[in-house]
This record gives structure tokens, sequence and C-alpha cells, in this order.
């Protein structure tokens, strides 16, 4: 009797292990977890958040000049995944920096999620060339988008400059407790 009780409790206590506790969720009502939904994300060491340390960044490859590398980014105890790239766009009157997210995932029950239709809170913050700050503001997107972010009045004469940047996110799925708080710094080159 004992042993029936026990495998019965088996699975409750498995599921109770692989969701973080206290932790503010910020999905839509309408959203449920369906094992057809369940993925593993792009990387390839998508072990259990708990069986790594740590943040993992991809090989950085430069799109273009005006670009950064892509970047990997996991928030707080791997429960949580996105990858982003910010560009620069020179216009007549302002350099123009955008923000592209793309394969937002989320860890719950032991599998892999795709944030796609989840809620990104988030907000970008830095500094080109050591001078000119720049900060989006908290913005938010039902899953990944690309998005102009701010615009440097008077425009950035061309050269090539260093970019310091923080990048936070809450989401998908997981709230603040597993949020993506992460530093970079690569440089672009601007044109005219």
């Amino acid at each position: 009797m004992l042993l029936r009780k026990l495998v019965l409790l088996l699975p409750a206590a498995l599921l109770s292990c692989a969701v973080p506790t206290g932790l503010n969720s910020i999905v839509p009502a309408h959203s449920t977890h369906s094992p057809t939904k369940a993925g593993s994300p792009p990387p390839p060491d998508s072990r259990p958040p708990s069986a790594l340390n740590g943040t993992v960044k991809a090989a950085k490859v430069v799109t273009s000049p005006e670009c950064s590398p892509w970047y990997n980014f996991y928030g707080r105890d791997r429960w949580t995944y996105t990858e982003l790239q910010w560009c620069f766009r020179q216009q007549a009157d302002g350099t123009i920096l955008s923000q592209e997210q793309r394969n937002p995932w989320y860890y719950w029950g032991g599998a892999w999620y795709t944030g796609k239709s989840h809620k990104l809170v988030w907000q970008t913050k830095g500094t080109v060339g050591g001078t000119r700050d720049f900060d989006s503001g908290k913005d938010w997107n039902d899953g990944p988008a690309k998005k102009d972010i701010y615009i440097f009045k008077p425009k950035i004469p061309a050269g090539v400059y260093a970019v310091n940047l923080n990048y936070q996110q809450e989401g998908p799925w997981w709230g603040a407790d597993a949020a993506i708080n992460e530093a970079v710094m690569f440089s672009v080159v601007l044109g005219d």
C-alpha cells in the first residue's frame, strides 16, 4: 500500500521540483502549457536550468558593420532564453538604434516551451562612444519583435564606436525572479 502511494505521488513531486518557487508569472490568462508546444531551445546545452551555472553566449557572428553580433541570453537560473541583436541606421537628422529579439523560450515542468506568443517586458540602456547615453525606457511586446528603440539627435558622425549596453527582460512566462539582465560591449562602424 505504501509503495502504491509513493508511485502516485512521484509525478507530482517531480513536477514541483521543475518549477521555481516564488516566481511571478506574466503570462496572459488564456495561455496554457501543452506537450505539443514543448520543444528544445536553440542552444545545444539545453539541459535543465539547475544543471548549469553562468551565462552562455553563442559564437558572435557580425552580420553587418552597423550591427552587433547576435547574443544568446539566459535569465536567472536559466528559466528563460532570448536571442538579441542591435543595429544602427543613419538618417539625415539622426541615428536610429533598433533592437531585434528572436527565439524566446521558457523552461517549465521539465521541458522548454516557445515564448513566441508571450509578453516580453524589456529595457535597453547604455552608451555609444563613451559620451552618448541612451535609454529605451521600459517597453513590451507580445513575442519577439524588431523595433526602433532610440534616436540620437543630432546624428552621430561617421566612425567606429564602442557600444556598451545593458539589457533587462522579464518573460516569456516568468517574471522578475527569472529575468534576463545582461551587459554587452561591441563595436559598430557608422557611415554618413
